[in-house]
């Protein structure tokens, strides 16, 4: 017997980063003006890693047979005429599914996935995974968002209106300037690229609400 969960939305209103007083850290958050909080630019070679997904050879974007192992979860696609399989990240897909359920009237026309001409995270890697996700700021609260991301034992990074949050940095805020998008229309989740951040089922923190304050 299927249980039926009815949940009445929240009447919460989006916010930019100017409202949300994150600080340095998943677990320091408090309430200081968090452009005193946001570090240097990132340097050249940190955007180009990020750019390429470089995150070693587990991670490195290879050419994929239909049938490799890994390849059949989740969902699935084709890309162009090499007709590649690929599969959204479960550990994603678990995060899109609290964020649908916890704001189920959202907008999700900035939402994104697959991105065939990406060369990033958004492009799957040597097991078919892609491991980002765009989700679109209008109807949902970014800082829950953002706060949840930055706890996740499979999250590498988060970028929303032009700062980002790197997990090889401690999750500090940095501002992110140049080619690399702003994002801010959507907040950008990319995780690490191994098997297990891939295959994570950890919950977000985003859905059932979490009594954290």
């Amino acid at each position: 017997m299927m249980t039926t969960i009815n949940e009445t939305p929240e009447p919460e209103q989006n916010q930019d980063l100017q409202d949300t007083n994150l600080q340095n850290g998943p677990a320091d958050i408090g309430e200081q003006d968090p452009e005193q909080l946001v570090g240097d630019e990132l340097t050249p070679e940190e955007i180009a890693a990020l750019e390429q997904g470089d995150t070693g050879p587990e991670g490195a974007i290879a050419e994929f047979a239909p049938d490799e192992p890994g390849a059949d979860e989740g969902p699935k696609g084709e890309i162009g005429r090499e007709r590649r399989r690929w599969y959204l990240a479960p550990c994603l897909g678990r995060l899109l599914f609290e964020v649908n359920r916890r704001w189920p009237r959202r907008d999700k026309t900035g939402d994104r996935t697959l991105l065939p001409s990406s060369r990033g995270d958004h492009y799957p890697n040597s097991r078919g995974s892609v491991n980002a996700c765009d989700i679109d700021k209008d109807g949902v609260r970014v800082i829950v968002i953002i706060r949840a991301a930055i706890r996740h034992p499979s999250c590498n990074y988060v970028i929303f209106n032009g700062i980002i949050w790197l997990r090889s940095r401690n999750f500090r805020p940095y501002r992110l300037k140049g080619f690399f998008p702003a994002y801010t229309t959507r907040i950008h989740i990319s995780i690490i690229a191994r098997r297990t951040a891939e295959q994570s089922r950890t919950r977000w923190g985003i859905w059932p609400r979490s009594r954290r304050p």
